[in-house]
């Protein structure tokens, strides 16, 4: 009569349910580092916009827009200042001198011997 050797195929069977989990194991920690590459890049989108804006924002700025008018923008207040005498210089859309700092000013103090204010000088300021 012969003997079945049922430690053999519980072996396959033991070793087969291993390599399954394993391999479910390996595909598991292989989706978790995807989504964390995913996550660690979309993220790293918005940190370099932060930053590139954060240096726009920690430095005074100052220069001319006309003639004898100069201006300047505080960081700290948010304000764009331009004061002295005469017309502004007209600006193209978005390229007044001010323009990088347009999502920064808040307000806006101008002199009163401004006689014109330029063409599109403040074009993109949403926030005056």
């Amino acid at each position: 009569m012969k003997k079945c050797d049922y430690s053999k195929e519980r072996g396959d069977r033991t070793s087969k349910l291993f390599f399954d989990l394993a391999y479910s194991g390996f595909l598991f920690t292989r989706k978790v580092l995807s989504l964390m590459v995913c996550i660690v890049l979309f993220t790293s989108l918005f940190a370099g916009e932060v930053f590139l804006n954060s240096q726009i924002v920690y430095a005074d700025s100052n220069g001319t827009c006309g003639g004898s008018l100069t201006w300047y923008f505080t960081t700290a207040t948010g304000n764009l200042t331009i004061t002295g005498t005469g017309t502004m210089t007209d600006y193209g859309l978005g390229s007044a001198p001010w323009y990088p700092l347009r999502a920064s000013i808040t307000s806006l103090t101008l002199s009163s011997s401004i006689t014109t204010i330029g063409k599109y000088a403040f074009g993109g300021c949403n926030k005056i």
